[in-house]
């Protein structure tokens, strides 16, 4: 499942530097951010692996998934905010604003679900990267 989580940050992170024309401080400091939540991974996931249905090991691999979702999403805000992108037309950012509203969602319903419904909460980690998997467009 991790590897899953991983390839679907990699492949996130690169279709949205397509986007990037530039970078300036700012944008380096913001995906290092990014790229420091996903180095956390193996290890909320290896807390995961040795306790897979305890809510705190539920808990603490949502959080990691939520900052993961969060920080990448902060990425992009700044990217495109900061003029560093190629021009996005309306239908692609609505379409790459629902994709980053959905993963920290799910993420942070997993880890409140955990101590009532730690299945429903793992279920819900694993659905992230199929669900994108399973739905992604191709870009416009």
């Amino acid at each position: 499942m991790s590897f899953a989580i991983v390839a679907y940050y990699w492949v996130i992170s690169h279709l949205i530097f397509t986007y990037v024309r530039s970078a300036d401080r700012g944008l380096l400091w913001l995906n290092l951010l990014f790229l420091f939540t996903v180095v956390a991974l193996p290890y909320s996931a290896a807390v995961l692996g040795r306790y897979p249905l305890a809510a705190p090991a539920l808990i603490v691999f949502g959080a990691n998934v939520a900052c993961c979702s969060l920080s990448l999403a902060l990425t992009w805000s700044y990217a495109l905010h900061s003029h560093l992108t190629s021009p996005v037309n309306q239908a692609q950012r609505r379409y790459i604003a629902i994709r980053f509203a959905l993963s920290p969602a799910v993420a942070v319903v997993g880890a409140a679900v955990a101590p009532v419904a730690p299945a429903i909460s793992l279920s819900l980690f694993v659905a992230v990267p199929v669900l994108y998997a399973l739905t992604s467009a191709p870009r416009a």
